[in-house]
């Protein structure tokens, strides 16, 4: 698993395009795998954190998060998930509802800032899309039973819950010379469905050590691999091989064996990022009605930019 530190993973996954000459609103500034990060969608991200009266470098912000819709995109396509017109049109009035405008309200305040509505809509889809998708991978692999019901309930407070993955791994090394050669390769393993075959292979062309044990790795929390992967291993069958995995001078292939759930110590923060959002009326009756209605609209820090717009900044 250490071949991150070998091979550069880490950064290996987005190529960067430079953008110091490019001219045109729809120029690429950043390129994700195939799907490009416009200036034109940058400049419009950054115009509604400004309406959101987001704090912090918004520039810095608007891009890690195109990036990350992006890697979302592809999974959610991958899986072949669309929402449809009309829960769309929903999730964007209920987010216009958290300012108490209608959708229309909100739309015109956002074109007067210079924001198209298709900002706001590709951003509100993304989000809905993406737990929808999140919502599928869980409940095709987890089957609760009431022992474990119980179980939770009687640890409940005592220790937090991750997820573990079983997985088999193989490099191949894919010099500017041999890159055709290794994708092809690379491809034809990524059919494989038998653990005993992708074995077989990792011991013929994989540049890791773990090629002596078939490339099988031990059980893993899924948090040690880069994010960028978590969606594409949750997407698996077990038995089942990733598509090929472009990195420095090389390929990645992995094969999922087994997915769990497991409970750990529950840490001891050393950092919390939040939000405040301030209630008119405090303890009263009206301010703790407003408060629980604010707090039964919104489950992260991004629902509370619609509640705060058009709201003095304090």
């Amino acid at each position: 698993m250490m071949f991150f530190k070998k091979f550069g993973l880490m950064a290996a996954f987005i190529g960067m395009a430079c953008t110091a000459n490019a001219q045109g609103a729809f120029q690429p500034v950043v390129t994700v795998n195939t799907s490009a990060v416009t200036s034109f969608e940058l400049e419009q991200r950054v115009r509604m954190l400004t309406v959101f009266k987001t704090p912090g470098d918004l520039q810095e912000m608007a891009l890690e998060a195109l990036i990350e819709e992006k890697l979302k995109q592809q999974a959610i396509n991958s899986a072949g998930l669309v929402i449809q017109d009309e829960s769309l049109r929903q999730a964007m009035e209920d987010f216009a509802g958290r300012a108490n405008l209608s959708l229309d309200q909100f739309l015109q305040l956002l074109a007067q800032q210079g924001v198209a509505e298709e900002t706001m809509r590709d951003f509100v889809r993304i989000g809905v899309t993406w737990r929808d998708y999140i919502r599928s991978q869980f409940t095709s692999k987890v089957v609760i039973t009431d022992a474990q019901v119980d179980r939770v309930i009687a640890q409940r407070g005592q220790a937090a819950t991750g997820i573990e993955v079983l997985l088999s791994e193989i490099i191949i090394p894919a010099p500017p010379p041999q890159a055709a050669q290794a994708m092809a390769t690379a491809r034809r393993i990524s059919q494989l469905r038998s653990t005993s075959a992708f074995e077989a292979q990792a011991r013929r062309v994989s540049a890791l050590p773990s090629k002596a044990n078939g490339g099988r790795l031990g059980w893993v929390p899924l948090s040690n691999y880069p994010p960028q992967l978590h969606s594409i291993f949750l997407g698996l069958s077990r038995g089942e091989v990733t598509n090929p995995l472009p990195i420095t001078n090389g390929v990645a292939l992995f094969q999922l064996r087994g997915v769990r759930e497991v409970s750990k110590p529950r840490p001891v923060p050393t950092q919390i990022d939040y939000a405040s959002y301030i209630v008119a009326g405090g303890n009263t009756p009206q301010g703790l009605a407003a408060a629980r209605n604010l707090f039964d609209r919104t489950d992260t820090c991004d629902d509370l930019y619609g509640a705060a717009y058009g709201k003095p900044d304090e």
